[in-house]
């Protein structure tokens, strides 16, 4: 019995520690920094408990902030939060709330004195909206339960203070001083007080926690205080600089002297001493790897060291590389995707002669830098014509150095660019300005001289501040108006499209009409607008597994229901079409938190890759769904459909619709459906991980199957995509955007575009052609126009300004795309050109400088559009250079005419158009002198291979069509459809006849409303043959979708039935849903009669009256087996012989007792089936009560815990007791 006692003993204390442990255990304990008390924020009459506080860091470098937990950052973190933009947070300062961030908003800065808030939402945004409404800018606001971490003034101020840096001071008319510290750094707290001009950048990249005074020059060419920067306002990138003025900045405690009226004021006129504004010599450093690169020197250059592959030129990523004439070819062999910028001169003392492009050739007495990444921004930004180059071998360093020189070289080399543009548009009679071309050249080359006289003064150390000021600004002016007639050079085309992609971030309507007024202003006439993007929707779609997206969620529209019905709308106002951009398989990424709910309502759609991870291995940790299964394809299907029924885009884009990029044993495709079906239906041992069988030395035909059977999934989904839209809305365009390296496509995405193509699944595409040099672009393009082979339109994606390129490479960008043969250019993306007044300008100068009617828009208008603009060619530039006569004018005017008269509604028809447009171009050296006649051959050449496109995509929907009238029925179970073509058919026939197979379970036709339509137009009966019967209906009866149904009650248990001689058959007609109950015209109706009779005169087909339960007469003729009559309703109908209704009345009457008994029956399963009314008076109860739950933020300060630790010791206590006193008794 001790031993038992012992035992009990042991036992209650292990259960109580186990209880208390389990009691105090509170989520995100681990964490959090440990506290003895909770901790609070307080203001006014509202308390928030802090759950989190200083979170851990991702692999990523974020914040691992968990969702619907309010975390508190200090700056033990660092000085900012760290986080995406999906949340909201809250900063404090010395306990005064400074900022309330937007509810997608996040990597704030935390201030030195005080704290950071934040929070965001697993579903939707209560949490966000919570925070939100309580702190406002301005309350003032208490911690409890944690201490902040405390400044290091009082430890600094018992040592020996440091020497203050001071290059100068800034002082205003009354003789207010401030010393500044340091000049065009970056600003932390040990830099004091920092001057920005604008040789730092457009921007101070400076966060909200200090303060900044903006100086500009006024009109008088004073320097003048503009404005103040106080705490908490903006966000991380700063003030912006101006560009002939200075911004002064600081952080606490020294950000003081910045607050308004401290010691400066708007208005104030400032006066430096002992700084320069402006330096015109400034050079820039950056290391390079090699010269002359080879294997040994460059291994970051091979490939595959195996495989003997090398990058071209030899050149890896992020790399420098500097090639002389010792290289072992002319060129430096590198590809597109770096910088080069050509070198005369010795490598210690070069000067810059060439810039942009790739595998550039290799002067005699110079040589090339060639630059990838981060090197190729570094030329990109410092190299400009006329630079001084430095390269210091000992140091593997180059520089790059500017001087008043070098920069007169550069604008001399801007204006000598536009000269020879003009020159070339002179010679070649293209349709452009010459007047004001001539006249911006004039006044940058008298600009140009007195700049030239300035910067040999300025080199000489002579000049003052105001002397710099003027040389910049006339530099600045050689450079505008010499670009203004480089821009205007170009030819702007009336038929062309001028698409951009666009990540929609508007919270309201005004915002939707400013970026569309914009785009209309630059004469862009097509937005892909991204509507479906990591897993969420722009749209408010009826699928639970489409969030909203997180950046927009709550946003209202004015008068539309959403984003997307907003743009579309409003985009027709402004003559822009609007399509929707969907990246198909791509549902979401490693960082985004919270993640979407395909992901954590459907991890079983994920694709898996060959680490068994659901983040790509080569592609930004993005998660993507597995195309091979089914019900991904139905849940993408629904929701475009779903776009193009509910929402009058005018396109879909298909976008990531591919599998991740992937190589050997480092793809895709290895989740439990896709490993599983591809072993399946390959005959693998299922046993076996697919992983282990794809072995490319033991089986290589396996691995290439493999990829073949993922490449076949996505070609279906496409080939899927355009017969289901394309079925509800024949005049959608369905695009794509497209690779030019078909191996590396097919090869490393499983994306066979080019399949896609020659099958007409694809109406446009938009091929990317993301380089920097416009040739390169004017090559790739050219390259895979030649690829789609005249089966596609093709709009050419470029992305000079995101690539970082000057602004007028938009200009040659978009000229090389028309040069490259695409009929339009597809800029990435709107945050490159919305907002971004010089690069508007550019385009509005340039090749957008007319409006344009999309190739793909009506071709009516197209061929109208493009015959008018060429004929005022031919008037305005060909007749007044007296390149033609004025009776050849007259002969292409009426030729125009006659062809503006032609149809174009089949292929034959624009097959006509197109003959005749090649028999006028074959006249044009008849027609006009040169250069004319080839201006006009290329006008004629372009429309025409505009009309070749659609003609082929005529024939080869067209062919599909062909295809589809093999198959003129459909069976679905017990359902018969036909396509259009067999009603097509059967008009031509005049007669309409459908055979229902009954010995395979069909009795059911289902025709669509068009069908009806289209049979109602030609007066056409629907005849319907089944076993036994033939019914005729009039189509006039019907009305939209319509189901007719013949049903043979064998078994029936109506009175007679054995009686009858033919079988009994129940008909039925569903049109628009609702049941059709009388026939006006009538309906012919012929039932087989059995052969057991004797006389037919006295048969007649009767049909069974529910209301009086008896047979009755409608009548019906004899014929050939047959018994015929006409019917105004439907009912259950058989033959009978009249003398069955004259002898059998006492079966009638035991048939009406069955009848009654089988009533009695239903009547009881219904009342079974009723449903309880309170369970839906619960159902709503439970609703409110969850959305009042939801609507509050997380509450951790319960006593759930505690109760469960008394609860636990009391039960304990209560069996330690019951034992004692059962001990006590036996002893």
């Amino acid at each position: 019995m001790k031993n038992q006692m012992k035992n009990f003993f042991t036992l209650l204390l292990v259960s109580t520690l186990l209880i208390s442990g389990i009691a105090l255990y509170q989520p995100h304990a681990s964490h959090a920094e440990e506290n003895d008390e909770e901790i609070l924020v307080k203001h006014d009459d509202e308390t928030i408990e802090i759950e989190l506080v200083d979170p851990e860091l991702t692999s990523e470098g974020q914040a691992d902030r968990p969702a619907d937990t309010l975390t508190l950052f200090t700056r033990n973190f660092g000085e900012s939060t760290k986080t995406n933009e999906w949340g909201v947070e809250v900063a404090v300062s010395d306990g005064i709330v400074k900022k309330v961030s937007d509810p997608h908003s996040g990597n704030t800065g935390i201030p030195s004195d005080g704290y950071v808030i934040s929070v965001i939402d697993s579903d939707g945004q209560e949490y966000r909206d919570q925070l939100r409404s309580q702190f406002s800018e301005g309350d003032e606001v208490r911690l409890e339960g944690i201490d902040l971490p405390e400044l290091d003034d009082d430890e600094e101020s018992e040592e020996e203070p440091e020497e203050v840096s001071e290059i100068g001071s800034v002082s205003n008319q009354d003789g207010d001083r401030l010393t500044v510290n340091q000049m065009n750094v970056d600003r932390t707290e040990d830099t004091e007080v920092v001057l920005y001009t604008a040789q730092f950048g457009s921007m101070t990249g400076t966060n909200e926690w200090g303060r900044e005074m903006i100086v500009d020059l006024n009109d008088d060419d004073e320097l003048e205080v503009k404005s103040f920067r106080d705490i908490g306002e903006g966000d991380q990138s700063g003030s912006e600089i101006p560009r002939w003025g200075f911004v002064l900045s600081a952080l606490d405690p020294y950000r003081d002297y910045l607050e308004e009226d401290e010691i400066f004021s708007v208005g104030d006129i400032i006066t430096l001493e002992d700084i320069n504004l402006i330096e015109l010599d400034n050079e820039e450093s950056f290391e390079y790897v090699t010269i002359n690169p080879t294997p040994e020197t460059n291994p970051d250059g091979v490939e595959d060291e195996e495989a003997g592959e090398y990058f071209p030129g030899l050149r890896g990523g992020e790399q420098l590389l500097i090639y002389t004439s010792d290289w072992d070819s002319e060129t430096t062999g590198t590809n597109a995707y770096g910088y080069e910028i050509v070198v005369e001169g010795d490598l210690s003392n070069g000067t810059i002669v060439a810039t942009g492009g790739n595998d550039s050739h290799i002067p005699e007495d110079g040589y090339v830098l060639s630059g990838h990444g981060d090197a190729a921004s570094f030329l990109i930004g410092n190299g400009s014509v006329g630079s001084q180059v430095i390269v210091d071998e000992d140091t593997s360093t180059v520089t790059l150095k500017t001087t008043p020189e070098s920069l007169i070289s550069n604008v001399s080399s801007t204006l000598a660019s536009a000269q020879e543009r003009y020159d070339l548009a002179s010679d070649q009679l293209l349709d452009v300005d010459f007047t004001s071309i001539k006249e911006a050249l004039e006044k940058a080359e008298d600009q140009f001289d007195k700049a030239n006289a300035l910067a040999e003064m300025l080199s000489e150390g002579e000049g003052a501040h105001d002397d710099q000021i003027e040389f910049l600004t006339l530099l600045d002016d050689i450079e505008e108006n010499a670009n203004t007639a480089f821009y205007r050079t170009f030819e702007s085309h009336r038929v062309e499209g001028r698409s951009i992609w666009h990540r929609p971030t508007e919270e309201n309507l005004e915002e939707v009409k400013a970026n569309l007024d914009e785009l209309a202003k630059s004469h862009f006439n097509l937005v892909f607008i991204e509507t479906w993007n990591d897993g969420y929707s722009i749209t408010n779609s009826s699928n639970d597994l489409i969030g909203m997206q997180p950046r927009i969620e709550g946003n209202t529209y004015g008068e539309y229901d959403d984003l997307l019905e907003a743009y579309v709308e409003e985009g027709k106002k402004r003559g822009i079409e609007v399509h929707a951009w969907v990246q198909n398989y791509r549902v979401g990424h490693k960082g985004n938190d919270p993640s979407s709910p395909i992901i954590d309502q459907k991890p079983e759609w994920v694709l898996e890759h060959y680490d068994e991870s659901i983040y790509t291995p080569h592609e930004n940790d993005y998660v993507f769904m597995d195309p091979a299964i089914p019900d991904v394809q139905e849940f993408l299907m629904d929701y475009y459909k779903e776009l193009v029924e509910d929402y009058d885009i005018q396109g879909l884009q298909l976008d990531y619709i591919r599998y991740p990029v992937g190589h050997y044993r480092s793809d895709s495709g290895y989740g439990d459906y896709s490993a599983n079906a591809f072993k399946e239906e390959y005959d693998l041992d299922k046993d076996e991980d697919l992983r282990d069988l794809l072995d490319r030395d033991e089986d290589p035909e396996l691995v290439e199957t493999w990829e073949d059977w993922k490449t076949g999934h996505i070609t279906d989904f496409v080939e899927y995509t355009f017969d289901e839209l394309k079925a509800i809305d024949d005049a959608l365009i369905l695009s794509t955007a497209i690779f030019e390296d078909i191996q590396d496509s097919i090869g490393t995405k499983n994306q066979d575009w080019p399949t896609w193509v020659q099958e007409g699944w694809v109406d446009l595409t938009t091929p990317m052609a993301y380089y920097r040099d416009a040739d390169t672009v004017a090559d790739s393009v050219h390259s895979m126009v030649d690829l789609v082979d005249g089966k596609a339109l093709n709009y050419a994606g470029i992305a000079p300004t995101y690539m970082g390129l000057q602004d007028r490479e938009n200009a040659k960008q978009t000229y090389a795309a028309r040069l490259g043969e695409a009929q339009g250019s597809a800029i990435f993306a709107s945050q490159n050109v919305l907002g971004l007044d010089n690069v508007q300008d550019v385009l509005k100068e340039s090749t957008y400088r007319e409006s344009a009617v999309l190739p793909h828009a009506d071709l009516d208008e197209v061929i109208h559009v493009g015959l008018d603009e060429l004929f005022d060619r031919i008037e305005r530039i060909y007749y007044e250079n007296e390149k033609i006569t004025s009776d050849h004018v007259s002969y292409i005017e009426n030729y125009f005419a006659e062809l503006k008269e032609k149809p174009t509604d089949t292929a034959s028809d624009l097959d006509v158009i197109e003959s005749q447009l090649n028999e006028l171009k074959a006249e044009a050296d008849q027609l006009f002198e040169s250069p004319a006649d080839q201006r006009f051959e290329e006008s004629l050449s372009y429309l025409q291979h505009i009309i070749g496109v659609r003609t082929l995509r005529m024939d080869l929907i067209s062919d599909e069509d062909v295809e589809d009238e093999k198959a003129e029925k459909q069976i679905e179970e017990n359902t018969v459809t036909v396509n259009d073509h067999y009603i097509e058919e059967s008009i031509s026939a005049n007669q309409f006849e459908v055979l229902l197979d009954a010995s395979s379970g069909v009795n059911q036709l289902e025709l669509s409303e068009d069908q009806i339509e289209k049979l109602k137009e030609h007066q056409l009966d629907i005849v319907i043959e089944y076993e036994g019967v033939n019914l005729s209906v009039p189509s006039k009866n019907l009305e939209g979708l319509s189901v007719m149904t013949i049903e043979s009650d064998a078994e029936s248990s109506q009175s007679l039935v054995d009686h009858a001689m033919s079988e009994v058959y129940t008909l039925h007609v569903m049109t628009n849903d609702q049941t059709l109950s009388t026939f006006d015209p009538p309906v012919q109706l012929s039932l087989q009669v059995n052969n057991s009779f004797e006389e037919a005169d006295d048969l007649s087909i009767y049909y069974y009256n529910d209301e009086i339960s008896e047979w009755e007469d409608v009548g019906g003729i004899y014929e050939e087996g047959y018994v015929s009559t006409t019917l105004d309703h439907f009912s259950t109908f058989a033959v009978f012989s009249d003398d069955v209704f004259a002898s059998d009345d006492s079966s009638e009457s035991d048939d009406d007792d069955a009848t009654e008994s089988v009533d009695s029956d239903e009547e009881d399963e219904g009342d079974e089936e009723k449903s309880d009314p309170s369970d839906s008076y619960n159902d709503e109860e439970t609703s409110d009560e969850d959305t009042e739950d939801e609507e509050t933020l997380p509450d951790t300060a319960t006593f759930t815990y505690n109760y469960l630790l008394i609860a636990g010791i009391l039960i304990i206590l209560g069996a330690f007791i019951l034992f004692y006193q059962r001990y006590k008794k036996e002893s």
